[in-house]
């Protein structure tokens, strides 16, 4: 699955938008954001999550607000 999604971020089908939290974002703040990762690195760190995994998730979210 990692290997599939890396795949199509090269091929740039897949990548967030660049600035998207100025130009898509308005349903949430960068301090919003910034809250939710620092959740995820904890939540990482305490359950003892591969770094992949946290990467990932953030990669999944950028890629959901840059679309909505």
């Amino acid at each position: 699955m990692y290997k599939h999604l890396h795949k199509l971020e090269v091929e740039g089908k897949n990548r967030p938008l660049c600035g998207y939290m100025e130009k898509v974002q308005n349903c949430i703040s960068e301090h919003m954001l910034e809250v939710l990762v620092d959740w995820l690195v904890e939540l990482v760190e305490e359950y003892k999550f591969v770094s992949n995994t946290l990467y990932l998730t953030i990669s999944y979210i950028d890629r959901y607000l840059s679309n909505s």
